[in-house]
């Protein structure tokens, strides 16, 4: 049998290092087909966004102060949004919507929000 301590530090590095968990529905855009974004819960919002191919001066912005943190939604012209959410519970999840389908990153939680 394993060490659980063992676990418990694989899953805490795992956590500190912004491992994400990634989902999509339907088409990417044909950037993020050549692009495999490389995120991370400490990135700040704009290193996200550039990291997406997006420029954070060039979006309009909706912040939302939720219970447990916040939630950031940055939108283009071109009916894309990406929402960016900082949570105590949850941790950083970053949603990308496009026309045609979404894409989701679950970064884990920054020590120290």
């Amino acid at each position: 049998m394993k060490n659980p301590g063992y676990l418990f530090l694989c899953g805490a590095l795992c956590l500190s290092a912004g491992c994400a968990h990634f989902t999509q529905t339907g088409a990417p855009p044909a950037a993020a087909i050549r692009h495999k974004p490389h995120l991370r819960a400490s990135m700040t919002d704009a290193e996200i966004l550039r990291e997406l191919n997006f420029d954070p001066a060039k979006m309009k912005t909706h912040f939302v102060q939720g219970k447990d943190g916040y939630t950031t939604d940055y939108r283009t012209g071109n009916k894309e949004f990406v929402s960016i959410t900082r949570s105590l519970v949850s941790g950083v999840e970053v949603m990308h919507d496009y026309p045609g389908g979404s894409q989701s990153w679950e970064l884990g939680k920054v020590i120290g929000f």
